[in-house]
């Protein structure tokens, strides 16, 4: 379980806290379930290793598609399509403590 506090600007330049919980649960190398629910909305992610499915629980909406590869491919990829950030990225690395940790630290 995940939770994230970050900060955010409105469009009309309103500044504010935004919060989300996520609870996970990940098979290396390709498995891996996120049941997310944030101030921005709720939605499940499921990638068995063949298809990654999102169903928005707020939006009442449903997404699937094809994608072979790891969860940390999976990641950036879902980073790179969609230019989101995802803070739980450096925790489901191969190695958390590289990806967390600056080299020579």
């Amino acid at each position: 379980r995940i939770h994230v506090q970050r900060n955010g600007v409105l469009p009309d330049g309103q500044q504010v806290t935004l919060l989300s919980t996520t609870a996970l649960a990940m098979q290396r190398p390709d498995r891996l379930v996120a049941l997310v629910g944030s101030d921005r909305g709720n939605f499940r992610l499921s990638y068995d290793g063949r298809t990654v499915s999102l169903v928005g629980l707020t939006s009442n909406s449903y997404g699937q598609g094809a994608f072979s590869g790891s969860v940390e491919a999976l990641l950036a990829a879902l980073e790179r399509q969609f230019d989101i950030d995802l803070p739980v990225r450096d925790l489901l690395a191969p190695d958390p403590y590289a990806a967390l940790v600056e080299p020579g630290t």
